[in-house]
């Protein structure tokens, strides 16, 4: 005899608010992108703009505006089933629901910014430490903090980059150098900068943010460097009809069950830098 008068109990804004409070891609993305038909997301941009001579007398010759398009397609397409038994449940007092809704949303996370960040191989630009030697950093004197932040604002201004929303996304090595650079140094807000660093700090003119998300291969994991909402698009899709909980049929458990779709794509690759890193980082003793 099937149970049909059970009232399901949604718990879509939940992991929807933990989505956007928790990824790093949804503060370095453009997230102003128009959903098409089906899978398909749309990148609108504007065209190039040029300016002409102006001289007296003679007629202004007006250029047409364009725009430019930039489609793309889910590459997340991922769903958290659980079942929570009551068993389980009545031996604690802890809330197993909200527990794992939120260490599932952290799995949806890594989905999504695994692929942002794996967006490093589109990247219209290499950045090393010389030639095609990646960086290495020497925690003991954090020697090469300074200097990669001051070489990586060169090429940013290189690059026509605006001064402002600056990012780097590096690899927990290169957190571990940057945390003791800021450590031997008075910043005149105490602690404060190091509390707040996993979730993005300041150094050079670039908001710093650190992932174990970094795509990793021959010996290099790399970053990726740009300026904030410029370059990446990102189109999350949370439909609260495919985020819910109820309880099983046939048996006295819960069943949560969570489902997130996502579309990534580079639409400008000129703003985008692809920063090398060495896996090894030179350490304290």
């Amino acid at each position: 005899m099937a149970m049909t008068n059970i009232q399901q109990e949604l718990w879509a804004q939940t992991l929807k608010t933990l989505l956007e409070d928790k990824l790093i891609a949804r503060q370095i993305c453009d997230t102003n992108i128009v959903k098409g038909a089906g899978d398909t997301w749309h990148i609108i941009t504007m065209g190039e703009v040029s300016s002409a001579n102006y001289s007296d007398a003679v007629p202004i010759t007006y250029a047409a505006t364009d725009d430019a398009n930039t489609s793309i397609t889910n590459q997340v397409d991922e769903v958290v089933p659980l079942v929570i038994h009551d068993s389980v449940k009545k031996q604690t007092t802890i809330n197993w629901v909200d527990s794992y809704i939120t260490r599932g949303s952290y799995v949806l996370n890594k989905k999504i910014e695994t692929g942002v960040l794996g967006l490093y191989g589109s990247a219209g630009n290499d950045f090393y430490e010389s030639g095609t030697t990646p960086w290495q950093f020497t925690v003991t004197t954090c020697a090469d903090v300074g200097p990669f932040f001051a070489k990586l604002n060169k090429l940013a201004t290189e690059l026509n980059w605006p001064n402002q929303g600056r990012y780097i996304v590096g690899p927990s090595g290169f957190q571990e150098a940057c945390m003791t650079y800021l450590g031997n140094r008075a910043t005149g807000v105490g602690d404060r900068v190091i509390v707040g660093g996993v979730e993005g700090l300041s150094i050079g003119g670039f908001t710093v943010f650190f992932s174990n998300n970094c795509t990793t291969g021959s010996s290099v994991t790399h970053g990726l460097a740009g300026v904030m909402g410029d370059g990446i698009a990102l189109g999350i899709d949370i439909d609260p009809s495919q985020v819910e909980m109820m309880r099983a049929e046939g048996a006295y458990a819960d069943l949560v069950r969570m489902r997130a779709r996502a579309a990534y794509g580079v639409y400008r690759s000129s703003t985008l830098v692809d920063v090398n890193f060495n896996e090894t980082v030179v350490a304290l003793s």
